[in-house]
């Protein structure tokens, strides 16, 4: 196909629609989005104080440490690495792998809720790159 000053926005649009072809939800955005509920269940369980599994904050760390690892093994795929999504997903995983070790060392809850705020953020960010595509 010939490309003219008339035919330009027609072909964007199709190289575009090709490109949000690639970038889906898949299953594995359904899975991670059931651990994220399961880490938003941990840090709540802790913050209203029930008793159970998670009644030392040390664990609820820990706890949250896991599942963070298992999403970003789960709804791992591959990102450019010279993208904007990349430095910030990448600074946020960064960040949480101190929060994980500070939370188990320490046990403070504020430690506890940014670990949770972390993941959730990670969570997040990941399947609205998805939703978009990659930029």
């Amino acid at each position: 196909m010939h490309v003219t000053a008339r035919t330009a926005p027609f072909c964007i649009f199709l190289a575009r629609k090709k490109e949000r072809k690639n970038m889906a939800l898949s299953w594995r955005d359904a899975a991670t989005t059931a651990l994220a509920a399961g880490a938003s269940l941990v840090a709540y369980a802790k913050y209203q104080n029930w008793q159970g599994w998670f009644t030392s904050t040390r664990i609820s760390c820990l706890a949250l440490g896991v599942i963070g690892i298992v999403m970003c093994a789960t709804g791992a795929s591959s990102i450019p690495s010279g993208s904007a999504w990349s430095a910030v997903l990448t600074a946020m995983g960064i960040v949480a792998l101190p929060l994980i070790i500070a939370g188990v060392i320490t046990g403070s809850s504020l430690i506890l809720y940014a670990l949770a705020a972390d993941i959730l953020a990670l969570w997040l960010l990941t399947t609205l790159r998805h939703l978009v595509g990659a930029a």
